[in-house]
């Protein structure tokens, strides 16, 4: 089959969306021609290019950022190449509802392409964050979602990562037939470190500080500053730093001589295996492939109860929960952690277990396996 993936992020970005396309679509293309219409987002476009996959890059806007991302140019070069795309296609999967996945799920429809989309965040709860005026948040959450569900409409199904995804989506009225897949780990590559102390040596750290860590962007609907704000309120009573890897908003940490703040890093496995505890406060997610990673690591979590997390984080075997934006909560859970090595290395152990469970594989076999057969 000639297979069109339309995304709205790609490399040198490093996201949940292009994980998945990472891991996802070498493995569709021994079997299926695949095109990737994405973002010309300039460097490397890593290992994913290869005999039978071809990446159709489009130009960028210089004036439009979405969610600390370039949009595409609205132009019309840019459709007709989305059109001659979806035209050359057997069927069209869009991975972003933004310029690209939705133009391409316009175009399909129009075709009467086999369509589908899948769903890696929950649109009108992530783009509003990026204002600070509640009306203006209100108001832009009540548009992206019209348009989201109006795009979702055209599509023959939806995949999902959850079942807090679907029920999301049916309790704010999208009810199209969703079909499940599970996102994968590479348990393989992503295990403990031998020596702890070893790896936070390699980063210039103190084998005896506690490093508490975050993985991922750093913009609004992530709300590094509820992480942030805990860490100071704790950090002069114990021997600690915080350890950011990522980059994007992240200027109110830059001068404090407690946070590392590594910006964009290729390879995120030698900073997790440095970290004592991983820590994911976000607004909103689907599955979190960062901690995800930071479990098979062997890293006990704390994270916010939202989307998948809450299918796979168990509190007290392997983590525990903390209330979006509450400060105070996530300063308590630090601190039984914190104080305790021994309840760090149990939920750490349990998270590697609880990971051991997924593989990429599997995903990808489900993945063809659905979008081939309809």
């Amino acid at each position: 089959m000639k297979i069109l993936i339309a995304v709205d992020t790609f490399h040198p970005k490093k996201d949940g969306v292009v994980k998945f396309l990472d891991e996802i679509v070498p493995r569709l293309g021994k079997n299926h021609q695949v095109t990737v219409l994405a973002p010309a987002f300039k460097g490397k476009v890593g290992e994913i290019e290869r005999e039978n996959i071809k990446i159709v890059k489009l130009p960028l806007s210089k004036r439009i950022h979405i969610t600390g991302y370039n949009s595409v140019a609205f132009s019309r070069g840019v459709l007709n190449k989305i059109k001659e795309c979806v035209a050359e296609a057997d069927i069209v999967v869009a991975q972003d509802v933004l310029f690209i996945g939705a133009a391409s799920i316009v175009y399909a429809k129009r075709m009467k392409k086999p369509l589908c989309a899948f769903v890696h965040q929950i649109s009108w709860e992530q783009f509003p964050i990026v204002v600070s005026s509640q009306k203006l948040r209100r108001l832009l959450s009540f548009i992206a979602k019209l348009l989201t569900k109006w795009l979702y409409k055209k599509c023959d199904f939806l995949l999902v990562p959850s079942e807090y995804t679907k029920k999301s989506l049916n309790e704010n009225g999208v009810h199209k037939e969703m079909k499940m897949i599970m996102l994968g780990i590479d348990t393989g590559k992503f295990k403990p470190a031998e020596d702890r102390a070893k790896a936070k040596k390699a980063l210039h750290i103190s084998p005896d500080t506690l490093v508490i860590g975050y993985c991922g962007r750093v913009s609004k609907e992530k709300n590094v500053e509820t992480l942030y704000e805990a860490f100071t309120k704790l950090k002069d009573k114990y021997r600690a730093k915080l350890l950011i890897v990522g980059n994007g908003e992240d200027e109110f940490l830059k001068d404090d001589s407690d946070v590392i703040v590594t910006g964009f890093v290729d390879n995120v496995l030698k900073y997790l295996q440095a970290m004592d505890i991983f820590v994911m406060p976000s607004i909103t997610e689907t599955t979190s492939l960062a901690t995800m990673e930071a479990m098979a690591v062997g890293l006990p979590v704390l994270a916010t109860p939202v989307g998948k997390i809450v299918d796979f984080v168990k509190k007290g075997y392997n983590g525990y929960f903390f209330p979006k934006n509450s400060v105070d909560a996530l300063e308590h859970e630090l601190k039984e952690l914190l104080n305790s090595p021994e309840l760090r290395e149990k939920l750490g152990i349990n998270a590697r277990i609880t990971m051991q469970a997924h593989s990429w594989e599997k995903t990808a076999q489900d993945f063809e396996r659905i979008i081939t057969s309809g």
